[in-house]
């Protein structure tokens, strides 16, 4: 009977916190889809958590920086003036030449082309598997 409760209070937190999880979400739309992208470029191109915020110009961080705008435009309806704010206070205008630089590179070089369509497939599937609620 112990055990018998232990995996319904166990079942019970757990739904309690995908319902958590859910509003948050909502309540987020697309910002929350940003945040999540921003986490995958970071993984992704090995920078540090938090680096694509600050205003930093290593090249590694500005391709990371660049492939998260390019998937924000993507993946969510969010303004560029929406996905500057959340990108470390940048314009909006930053943002579109951070996608077009992004379109750029991955013209030119292949292997920057393959980690970003990767990344794009990993948000694709992220966003589709019921992580995500749409708003």
């Amino acid at each position: 009977l112990l055990a018998l409760r232990r995996q319904v209070d166990a079942a019970l937190t757990r739904l309690s916190g995908e319902r958590v999880f859910e509003q948050f979400q909502q309540r987020l739309g697309g910002q929350w889809r940003v945040a999540m992208i921003v986490s995958l470029c970071e993984s992704a191109f090995g920078v540090a958590p938090g680096s694509i915020l600050n205003h930093r110009r290593p090249d590694a961080l500005v391709q990371a920086r660049h492939a998260a705008m390019w998937l924000a435009r993507q993946f969510t309806s969010e303004s560029t003036t929406t996905i500057g704010a959340m990108l470390g206070q940048r314009d909006h205008s930053t943002v579109l030449y951070g996608v077009k630089s992004c379109h750029e590179r991955m013209e030119a070089y292949p292997a920057y082309k393959a980690t970003v369509l990767e990344l794009a497939e990993a948000a694709q599937k992220m966003f589709e598997e019921g992580k995500e609620v749409q708003a």
